[in-house]
């Protein structure tokens, strides 16, 4: 990301590089989705396919991955945000 500073001394975004970012950001909530999803029906799949032991795990295994989606959700949720911010400038 490449900064200037004007005559104040206050630092700007490279307004290019900025509204670049946004399409990016996308693609990558894009796949992230698609991957959420898949990896969602193969879960649920194997829940309802497993026996009572197996259930037990696949729950344990639910709880890592509902954060991570959320971690996932969260981050490209706060990238876009920094790049909306930075194009307003």
């Amino acid at each position: 990301m490449r900064f200037s500073f004007n005559a104040i001394g206050e630092p700007q975004i490279d307004r290019d590089l900025a509204s670049m970012f946004g399409p990016v950001i996308g693609a990558i909530q894009i796949v992230g989705t698609a991957v959420a999803v898949a990896a969602s029906i193969f879960l649920g799949i194997r829940y309802v396919l497993s026996s009572v032991e197996e259930k037990a795990e696949i729950k344990k295994k639910m709880i890592p991955f509902v954060i991570g989606v959320i971690i996932f959700y969260a981050a490209t949720g706060i990238l876009r945000l920094i790049a909306k911010v930075a194009g307003w400038f």
